[in-house]
């Protein structure tokens, strides 16, 4: 998410994210943060914007990362090993490309 100027450039701010969903460690032995949605549950984010100047606009957006949890597995593997195995190297750059955006908008502020 983020705001932009009257002609529609990026701001660059501090911009809010909320993480939606499951956060283990590497070991599975606990869950750093379970913030997933039930079926048919919404979310809400609030941000106290300040609208200095006008023109101003929100830009959010909703990135899925589905393979977050292999990524940082196969990035962690390849820093402890040291040969980096192709198959382990292909396998970090297609999880690395997977992330997607489902929703992106602009409205005026």
């Amino acid at each position: 998410m983020g705001l932009v100027d009257a002609e529609r450039r990026p701001l660059k701010t501090a911009v809010p994210e909320a993480p939606i969903g499951h956060d283990p460690p590497l070991d599975l032995s606990r869950e750093v943060y379970d913030t997933r949605l039930a079926p048919k549950a919404s979310f809400t984010m609030t941000e106290p914007w300040r609208v200095d100047r006008p023109g101003l606009g929100l830009r959010p957006r909703v990135v899925v990362e589905p393979d977050r949890f292999y990524t940082r597995s196969f990035d962690i593997s390849r820093r402890q090993t040291e040969r980096r195995t192709a198959p382990l190297c292909e396998a970090l750059r297609q999880t690395r490309h997977s992330p997607f955006t489902i929703f992106l908008r602009e409205a005026p502020l």
